[in-house]
């Protein structure tokens, strides 16, 4: 094929791509605009937009899960992208093996994809490469702090905040790389620049403990670093299709290595290694040191302090920080109950589903599942809500009436039934106010960043429980953060 030939094809490719999307987002699923959006896809996934084509439908299924075969729907399409080399197809394949959607779950093969990715240059991937390798024991990942710590270095090396805090808060404690504070201030800086949830914070724990001439010549060792990589950065970011580039990566890399800190040496191929790390203790159970300290009996409440460590809560805030949106844009009617949502409460949030979720999603999903001893296919997706200054959520109760539960299986077939309890995370908690308050009860729940909270939606014997009505009160200073989720009484089905 001549090259004006081929550039028309691909021309063309696009277009066909463009005007599937166009018929996909603008036209109601079962309308015959929606289905011809849909065939335009599958038409192009086998021409020269192939990559992104199977890719788009992957993603179409995970999202618009409409029967039993979608998540199969989904595989297939995202397998396809895989072989071709599409990153997102690859990362949310590896989402998959991590829950064991649609396949038997799979962590090696997850923890495998996120190394191939992050050697393509992606420090999103690099940085859940080594959150599996550090914190992967729930899913039965070996743990392997400095392999943790490599990975970390090599988001760093490609110039990601998380990783920077990551690695930063590892050289503090001298876990997976000889300990330095100095040189984990200097990282944790470095992700405070970016504006990091939580980075000042520990940069600020170690002010007493880092000679401040050591901190300043790390820092700007660290930021000369990133002024040689950011055209290489630049470079893999303008990669074709997000291909990535095996040399700009050992070039960024070796730009990262030239900080020439003794912990932090090449490996000779390409990437680096770690020195002088100490292993740390392995946690005897996936809720070592967690348990439920019970503030009510009626309706039941109790907390675990430490649910989840302080870079899971950053990671999590991070992540969602620039997709949050007021409720009535992103709930339509996947609940009987919803209403309450849209109506009575006035913060932002971002729902987390197949096509976003990550390791820290899944983890804390199989911590709660040991925690309250309930299977993580009873889990509802999650969400992540934030209250600023003056929001609240005002009293509402979060189980279901008979009615609610018959609209649920008959109109939205639904057949999870209940919502059994609800599962909070404070991933920050506010400055003053913003307390979680049960009326009936006389009782309020001051957060704490990392604790859990659990109420029970109904009583022991299964009915609802009026006394389970909750608040959340105004946030009077600073923000709040949640993560939340629900039990339910049977599983909920993926294509729900």
């Amino acid at each position: 094929m001549a090259a004006g030939d081929a550039r028309q094809a691909v021309d063309g490719g696009a277009r066909t791509l463009a005007l599937a999307r166009q018929l996909l987002t603008g036209h109601d699923p079962g309308s015959g605009r929606h289905a011809e959006g849909l065939a335009l896809l599958e038409q192009a996934a086998t021409g020269p937009q192939a990559a992104e084509a199977c890719w788009l439908l992957g993603a179409y299924h995970l999202m618009t899960p409409s029967d039993r075969q979608a998540p199969a729907r989904a595989l297939a399409w995202l397998e396809r992208a895989a072989a071709l080399g599409h990153p997102r197809a690859l990362d949310r394949l590896a989402d998959l093996c991590l829950q064991g959607l649609a396949l038997p779950a799979d962590p090696s093969r997850a923890l495998a994809l996120h190394q191939a990715l992050a050697a393509r240059g992606s420090a999103g991937n690099a940085w859940q490469a080594g959150y599996l390798l550090d914190c992967g024991a729930i899913h039965g990942i070996a743990r392997d702090p400095a392999a943790a710590a490599q990975a970390f270095a090599l988001g760093c090396a490609l110039g990601h905040p998380p990783s920077f805090h990551a690695l930063g808060l590892r050289a503090a404690r001298g876990v997976g790389l000889r300990r330095d504070p100095a040189l984990a201030r200097a990282l944790l800086l470095r992700a405070a620049d970016a504006r990091h949830p939580g980075a000042r914070t520990a940069a600020q724990a170690l002010l007493a403990d880092a000679d401040p001439v050591r901190v300043r010549h790390w820092y700007q060792a660290l930021v000369a670093a990133w002024q040689r990589a950011a055209p290489l950065l630049r470079g893999l970011a303008a990669a074709a299709a997000g291909q990535g580039d095996d040399s700009l990566v050992r070039q960024a890399v070796t730009a990262f290595a030239a900080i020439d800190h003794p912990a932090l040496v090449p490996d000779g191929r390409g990437g680096l290694r770690t020195v002088d790390g100490e292993p740390g203790a392995d946690p005897p159970s996936p809720v070592a040191g967690r348990e439920w300290h019970w503030l009510c009996r009626a309706p039941r409440v109790a907390t675990c302090a430490d649910f989840a460590s302080a870079e899971e809560c950053a990671h999590l805030i991070a992540s969602v920080a620039p997709w949050l949106a007021q409720a009535s844009s992103f709930h339509g009617e996947a609940s009987a109950n919803d209403d309450a949502e849209l109506e009575k409460f006035d913060g932002q949030g971002c729902p987390i589903g197949a096509i976003n979720a990550d390791a820290v999603v899944r983890t804390l999903e199989r911590r709660i599942a040991a925690l309250t001893d309930w299977s993580t296919r009873a889990l509802e997706p999650c969400s992540i809500i934030r209250y600023r200054p003056g929001q609240a959520y005002r009293p509402h109760v979060d189980w279901f009436s008979i009615d609610q539960l018959q609209r649920n299986r008959t109109l939205r077939g639904d057949p999870s039934g209940q919502r059994m309890a609800t599962f909070l995370v404070y991933l920050h908690a506010p400055d003053r106010g913003g307390g979680t308050a049960y009326p009936r009860a006389g009782l309020t729940v001051a957060g704490q960043d990392g604790m859990g909270l659990i109420h029970w939606n109904v009583d022991p014997g299964g009915a609802p429980d009026e006394a389970s009505l909750h608040a959340g009160e105004p946030v009077l200073a600073g923000e709040k953060w949640l993560w939340r989720c629900t039990l339910r009484e049977a599983p909920v089905p993926p294509w729900h």
